[in-house]
């Protein structure tokens, strides 16, 4: 692991291929460099050692919110506007159960959400004018992921919307 700490795994040998095969007995941490080590005490059939080897790889990272819209807790927003949300990566899954607007009673805002791929950036748009002086709440849920199936973290933030 990343502090040097060893993985808990099993591990195969088939000598027809001649591959050692390590499958960890938990899933690694998304977004992590691992290191692998082959040690000397290894040996072929005569005796004789492997040279020690290590190399490294990372997991896959989980996609993550790069940008959003309005800002969290920002003030004065106008009652118009939708609220936007761009993703590190391709992401799917964006609907109105995994990207919601909540009012300060956490009644969910009507809305239309959409997607674009080519931005990677989920919009929803309100159904109607926001009330005026009001704190509303952005979620978004871990049921957006990537290609691979990396659940982004659930993710909230809040804003204020303008006294007019």
């Amino acid at each position: 692991s990343p502090t040097g700490a060893k993985v808990a795994a099993a591990v195969s040998y088939n000598a027809t291929t001649r591959t050692a095969t390590l499958n960890p007995t938990a899933s690694l941490a998304l977004g992590t460099r691992y290191t692998v080590r082959l040690s000397s005490g290894i040996k072929d059939v005569r005796g004789n050692p492997l040279t020690a080897t290590t190399w490294a790889f990372t997991t896959d990272p989980a996609p993550r919110v790069t940008g959003r819209s309005p800002a969290v807790n920002a003030t004065n927003v106008a009652r118009a506007t939708n609220v936007t949300a761009k993703f590190s990566e391709p992401v799917s899954g964006i609907n109105t159960t995994t990207v919601k607007l909540t009012n300060r009673a956490s009644a969910t805002v009507g809305a239309v959400v959409s997607y674009n791929a080519t931005t990677r950036t989920a919009t929803l748009n309100p159904k109607a004018s926001l009330a005026a002086g009001s704190r509303y709440t952005v979620r978004l849920s871990n049921g957006i992921k990537d290609a691979r199936g990396n659940a982004l973290a659930a993710t909230t933030w809040s804003f204020t919307t303008g006294a007019r």
